[in-house]
This record gives structure tokens, C-alpha cells and sequence, in this order.
């Protein structure tokens, strides 16, 4: 019996009597528990370069405010230049993590894997031969580090934070009376 997920042709074909034991999920969380700081790590800092470049963005926008009104000062081009070189010097240090992330958990999958192997019947072994099992082993590792870090980091590192900014940066701009004054004719003109 062998527990490993196969790729191919763009789908995933896990071997039936994974599921039922589920074996899959206490290999994702062993694999996840090893890897837990670099995981931790890599979620924050996208997290922080997400926050950093929509408030950028909102503070670019208060920047074309003030300029607009002739009230455009040095302090807030200085902030906008500094939120900017933090989020360029974040995705370079991101770099790290990311790849660190990547191979070990392609690492992981292949070893817990190869472990599973010293239960595989020996005809059976015979039958799939040592290349093809090897390449469904390389497939299912590669295939399982994809879900994890295509899918899931990415949704939470990156799509939920930057749909939560996002709507606190837009409240908080239509809740401040200074907007709702600057931009009172354009209230005016929708609603007429």
C-alpha cells in the first residue's frame, strides 16, 4: 500500500484507500508542523508588504488630495518615498522564505512518501516499476507543495489581507469628513 498523490494531466488522482484512512491530512499536518516557523514567517511578511502597498496606495491618493488643494507639503512625499523603499527592500527578504518554504516542503512530501514505500507489496512493486513509482513519488510531492503554497499561503497571505485592507482603507476614506467635503460636488452630481 502506498500513500502519495499523483499529478498528471493537470488533475490530481489520489489513490482510493487514502481517503478513507485519512492518511492525506495527517500527512499535510506533519508536513506543516515541520515547517511551521518558516511558514509562520513567510505568511507575516506577506501580509506586511500587502498592508504596506494598498496603504501606500491610500497615502498616494492623500498626497493628489493636498496637491489638488494647494496644501502639498514635504512630510507626506517623504512618507509615501519611505512606505515605498520598505515594500521594495520586504519583497527582496520575501525571497528567502519563499524558496526556503518551496524546497523543504517538496522535501517533506517526498520523504513522508518515500517512508510509505516500505509498505508496498513487493508484486506490486514489481508491477509499477522502480522509475514509475519514483516519478509518481516526484509528481505527488511537487503536486501537494503546489496545493499548499499556490492555494492555501496564498490565500492567506495574500487575497484575504489584501480584501480586508482594502475595505478598511475604502471605509476609512468614505467615513473621514475631509473626503466627504473635497467631494461633495461629485456626491452631488451622482445623486442628482
Amino acid at each position: 500500500m502506498v500513500v502519495f498523490a499523483v499529478y498528471e494531466r493537470r488533475f490530481f488522482f489520489v489513490i482510493p484507500h487514502l481517503i478513507l484512512g485519512g492518511s492525506i491530512m495527517k500527512l499535510f499536518k506533519e508536513v506543516l508542523k515541520n515547517n511551521l516557523k518558516m511558514i509562520l514567517f513567510y505568511v507575516v511578511i506577506g501580509i506586511v508588504i500587502n498592508f504596506l502597498s494598498l496603504y501606500s496606495v491610500t497615502y498616494y491618493q492623500k498626497i493628489l488630495d493636498d496637491f489638488q488643494f494647494g496644501r502639498l507639503c514635504y512630510f507626506p512625499v517623504v512618507v509615501y518615498g519611505i512606505l515605498l523603499v520598505i515594500s521594495t527592500i520586504l519583497g527582496y527578504v520575501e525571497n528567502y522564505p519563499e524558496q526556503q518554504v518551496k524546497n523543504k516542503l517538496y522535501l517533506d512530501f517526498k520523504l513522508c512518501s518515500l517512508k510509505k514505500m516500505k509498505s508496498i507489496d513487493y508484486l506490486e512493486y514489481l508491477k509499477i516499476g522502480t522509475g514509475k513509482l519514483t516519478q509518481r513519488i516526484e509528481d505527488g510531492a511537487l503536486a501537494s507543495r503546489d496545493v499548499l503554497i499556490d492555494f492555501w499561503l496564498k490565500l492567506v497571505r495574500y487575497l484575504i489581507p489584501t480584501a480586508l485592507f482594502s475595505l478598511i482603507f475604502i471605509l476609512s476614506f468614505c467615513l473621514s469628513n475631509e473626503s466627504i467635503i473635497k467631494y461633495k460636488h461629485l456626491f452631488v452630481k451622482t445623486f442628482l
